[in-house]
């Protein structure tokens, strides 16, 4: 009869700290990338798209114009070319900017990877970079975006519980990538001061019960 009161307690308090992790990966689908539309060569990104539970995914393209101001508009969706990558995502000139934002409360963003390849087959020196989302930079790397097969980058097993941004670039219009590759971890949320009486009580009720059946069985 014991286990009559005591699971119950048992399972909200394993509740309490439980999280789950889920890996996601952008493979930049033209199903699904430009939203209700199928993608095809040059048709924006959906603002939408990699937008999971607890997590925003935005995409821009940024320049430096002649007067020092930044231009932006939107990424966009290629079919091939891009190396040996197939349907990929690009800038509509200057740096691919990619911010994800966390947005739900015990949320931890992890980016894992991304697979950066050049156009049209060609080599294209690349840097990557990852800033705070106050644009506080945190790393940065330079290599080559081969034009045969592609680069993977996957140093910034970085996690977040605010958000950060991912600059590809100088000339993200010739450098897409494919295959965004993140972690998002939820944890349960911790009961409310409530709960906690409410299982204080239950306990209290368990103790109570035990004691006065173990009164009963000695006057027995």
């Amino acid at each position: 009869m014991r286990m009559l009161f005591l699971a119950p307690v048992t399972v909200a308090l394993c509740a309490a700290s439980a999280a789950s992790a889920t890996i996601y990966t952008l493979t930049f689908d033209r199903n699904v990338a430009c939203g209700s539309t199928i993608c095809g060569d040059g048709l924006a990104l959906s603002q939408s798209y990699g937008d999971v539970a607890g997590l925003d995914v935005s995409w821009r393209s940024m320049a430096s114009v002649g007067n020092g101001s930044i231009f932006s508009n939107d990424m966009y969706f290629w079919d091939n070319l891009y190396g040996d990558l197939q349907d990929v995502a690009y800038s509509g000139g200057g740096v691919m900017d990619i911010t994800f934002t966390v947005t739900g409360p015990g949320v931890t963003f992890t980016l894992l990877s991304f697979d950066n390849a050049g156009w049209p087959n060609a080599d294209r020196d690349t840097e990557a970079r990852l800033y705070q989302l106050d644009y506080t930079l945190i790393d940065s790397i330079t290599y080559v975006a081969p034009g045969q097969g592609h680069y993977t980058q996957s140093c910034f097993n970085c996690s977040t519980t605010s958000g950060f941004v991912l600059q590809v670039g100088p000339d993200g219009f010739n450098g897409g990538i494919d295959n965004l590759t993140f972690e998002v971890t939820s944890r349960g949320a911790v009961p409310e001061p409530a709960s906690w009486a409410l299982m204080i009580a239950g306990f209290g009720m368990v103790g109570g019960t035990l004691r006065r059946r173990k009164a009963v069985a000695a006057r027995g």
